[in-house]
């Protein structure tokens, strides 16, 4: 039988893995305002807990347009150690 801490391993990576997919669909969106794109962004996080903190959000800046210049996210590989 696994441990709790193993458990929890694995659940954590399937909900960092769930928020990983969703920011992809996000960037996939069209026509995506940015306030659009920032409650989205909420609710993905919201959903995610701790395991949004291992990836790295850029969005646009105030009067600036949604695209793949101006979302971008990455994983931070520190926090991830």
């Amino acid at each position: 039988m696994p441990d709790a801490s193993c458990q929890r391993q694995r659940s954590s990576f399937g909900i960092g893995r769930r928020y990983w997919n969703r920011l992809q669909e996000i960037g996939q969106m069209k026509d995506l305002g940015r306030d659009d794109l920032l409650k989205k962004l909420g609710a993905a996080q919201a959903e995610a807990g701790r395991a949004q903190g291992l990836v790295r959000v850029q969005v646009p800046a105030e009067g600036q347009a949604v695209g793949p210049e101006t979302f971008t996210f990455k994983l931070d590989r520190k926090k991830l150690r």
